[in-house]
């Protein structure tokens, strides 16, 4: 659903030089599936502040759409340090060196070129690497086309929750950022889970999670009454303690009664800080290891998912808006 990708910011003078028809509509698209699917690396954090700058001299279409996704893309550092930035890759074997931390490289026509793209070729998949490296000015992208396939496409009928998790909410999770999740029946089975071993797709999400980063971690979610809702904050303590890999870094819960979701719609979602990924049926769909139906899982807003959010925040119970449990 999310693809890590590089930007060879020496690629934008190629767009300069052109702004034909064909390249404004290459372009429209190409940030559509930018906005929709990517999250950005940068082998020096710092240089994030200059890309604005490389896009300054673009024809006023092209700059306005490479400003708006800049203003909205969730930029991280590679998991271990880079040498070279795209632009600075003279070879293949320059490239491999960010094998692991994308899987798209948008590239310069030169910086393409060196690296076997040949004439007009829009892109190719390097074997060892398993990259793929796209020209920036007349992109074709097949994996950003592939990312929102997935998007619209339900988790299937009898499909693995795990490969659910690696496909739709892995990368996501690996950026580091905050998450919320909103779901009005997300606890409901925890009790039983740690008591009887029963299943409960909340624990096993927050499980994996957990494995992946340990980050705060927000639970908006039901609770009829107080002593309803601190029964479950101990259940949920002990949950803690029980988690894999770093842990979750803080967890704290949001409880709102039955009515106060009953007041308002109360669509489920998980939110990666600017990325949220709507959970149709909520997270009971991964109780067992195989889902039991299929789930609309499609991307959500951020403005919507916080607007939702702080809904039930209003209503929550006395003592329990963003009650820290650790």
């Amino acid at each position: 659903m999310l693809v890590r990708l590089a930007v060879d910011a020496t690629g934008f003078s190629d767009l300069a030089s052109s702004n034909s028809v064909a390249t404004r509509a290459s372009q429209r698209l190409l940030i559509q599936q930018l906005m929709q699917s990517a999250i950005l690396v940068l082998a020096d954090p710092a240089t994030f502040d200059d890309l604005p700058q490389a896009v300054r001299p673009l024809p006023q279409e092209l700059r306005k759409l490479w400003t708006a996704f800049l203003g909205e893309v969730v930029a991280i550092p590679p998991s271990v340090p880079i040498k070279r930035t795209l632009a600075e890759i003279s070879e293949l074997d320059d490239l491999r060196e960010w094998a692991g931390q994308i899987s798209v490289a948008l590239a310069s026509h030169s910086t393409a070129t060196r690296l076997g793209l040949e004439g007009e070729q829009s892109n190719l998949v390097d074997n060892v690497s398993s990259i793929e490296i796209t020209r920036l000015q007349a992109t074709d992208s097949k994996r950003l086309r592939a990312a929102i396939d997935v998007q619209q496409r339900d988790i299937q009928q009898l499909e693995a929750r795990e490969d659910a998790w690696n496909e739709r909410f892995k990368i996501a999770a690996s950026t580091g950022a905050r998450i919320t999740i909103l779901d009005r029946y997300a606890v409901t089975n925890l009790a039983k889970n740690l008591n009887q071993g029963a299943p409960c797709g909340f624990a096993w999400f927050l499980d994996k999670v957990a494995t992946e980063t340990a980050v705060p971690v927000h639970l908006i979610t039901r609770a009829n009454t107080a002593s309803d809702a601190g029964r479950l904050a101990a259940d949920l303590r002990r949950l803690g303690k029980r988690l894999s890999g770093d842990g979750v870094a803080t967890l704290s819960v949001t409880f709102a009664s039955n009515h106060a979701f009953g007041q308002r719609s109360h669509p489920r979602h998980v939110r990666f800080g600017k990325v949220a990924i709507g959970l149709d049926k909520g997270l009971s769909t991964f109780d067992e290891p195989l889902c039991p139906h299929s789930m609309p899982c499609a991307p959500v807003s951020r403005d919507t998912a916080r607007a939702r959010e702080e809904q039930i925040e209003h209503l929550a119970l006395e003592g329990y808006r963003r009650r820290v449990i650790w």
